[in-house]
């Protein structure tokens, strides 16, 4: 498993590459990772209208172990709010996650944090991957808001349900349905994507082993994390000069698989605005169960 002094370097080598700055509340997290066993960090830009956020970090677990990691969240969460003099929404998770919640049931865990240069548009978030839960995921999907082209891409009973804590004080909810590679092999559910789903995406899945759909009220359609190690396609979709710190980050540390998250409403305009760039740094290849 990662040690943490392994995740520390991780962060560091990050705001290091792009020159980020240390900002609140990034060494709460850094503290909050080193009292949490068994986590692995996950490394994140969100690249908006060509500006680079690179203080986005997650830790993930891949085999839950409790409530135990809920209370080190919470604590967490309850620093940030003590330093940051504001009190973060929680409503949304408290419908969702309850007493009587079934651990057993989750097949990973996460939380992590996007931290801006505005501090009001920073947010926390945490991630439950629901397996054979159809309690909890009903439960989420009526607090997202049901919808068909939600039921469309339900082919399994995995399914992520994600909760943004923004330092405004809004909080949302999100659904992560995922298409898995032999998934994508088959014929009913391919002519089930082409009915949700533009030209221009469909033919990007050739290019991808995994595939996540979000739908959030922040973007116009839903937002699609193509999980790939044909990066270069993905790269060739950008501007050179926006893409090329990423090839150079991917070259420098040997990075051999990765996230590319777009929104489609922009993919099938051909004028990418807002994406995000995910990856595990390399010496946690044999954890890469997301990716």
């Amino acid at each position: 498993m990662v040690s943490f002094t392994e995740n520390q370097g991780y962060i560091q080598e990050q705001q290091k590459f792009f020159n980020a700055a240390q900002p609140f509340p990034l060494d709460i997290f850094q503290s909050t990772i080193n009292t949490i066993p068994d986590g692995v960090l996950e490394c994140s830009c969100k690249i908006n209208k060509h500006k680079i956020h690179a203080n986005r970090f997650n830790l993930w677990f891949p085999n839950p172990n409790g409530p135990e990691q809920m209370n080190s969240v919470m604590r967490f969460f309850a620093e940030v709010e003590k330093r940051g003099n504001f009190q973060l929404n929680r409503n949304l998770l408290n419908q969702f996650y309850m007493p009587e919640f079934d651990w057993s049931r989750l097949r990973h865990f996460a939380f992590g944090v996007d931290i801006r240069e505005v501090i009001s548009e920073s947010r926390l978030k945490i991630w439950f991957v629901l397996r054979d839960y159809p309690e909890r995921k009903e439960k989420a999907i009526k607090l997202h808001g049901d919808n068909s082209a939600i039921r469309k891409l339900l082919f399994h009973n995995e399914i992520i349900a994600g909760f943004d804590f923004s330092f405004d004080g809004r909080n949302i909810i999100k659904l992560y349905l995922d298409i898995k590679k032999e998934e994508l092999a088959n014929e009913h559910i391919r002519n089930q994507l082409s009915a949700v789903l533009n030209p221009v995406s469909l033919q990007l899945l050739k290019h991808a082993h995994w595939l996540h759909i979000y739908f959030s009220d922040n973007h116009k359609g839903p937002v699609l994390q193509f999980h790939t190690t044909e990066m270069e396609t993905f790269f060739n979709l950008l501007p050179n000069k926006e893409a090329q710190p990423f090839r150079k980050l991917c070259h420098e540390k040997n990075i051999g698989c990765s996230i590319f998250a777009f929104n489609e409403y922009e993919l099938q305009q051909r004028e990418i605005q807002n994406w995000s760039f995910y990856y595990m740094p390399q010496s946690t290849k044999q954890n890469l169960f997301l990716f």
